[in-house]
């Protein structure tokens, strides 16, 4: 088994949530760095926030801030 996710997966599962959920204003992304993954947050004009702290309004796929 990889130890780390292929990046494709990450911006494929991205995308398909900007599509469910629309955009947000932030994203809280403490682990998914790859230039494809914050490519397509810049692209949709989202700002992208380090501190892993969730908060309403803001998209978060990690454990970190909440999410399953």
């Amino acid at each position: 088994m990889q130890s780390s996710l292929d990046a494709s997966f990450c911006v494929d599962t991205l995308e398909d949530a900007i599509y469910r959920y629309g955009t947000p204003d932030i994203f809280n992304n403490r682990q998914y760095t790859s230039e494809a993954f914050t490519n397509v947050l810049k692209d949709h004009s989202i700002n992208i926030s380090m501190d892993g702290k969730g908060a309403r309004g803001v998209m978060c796929l990690s454990s970190a801030c909440g999410a399953a």
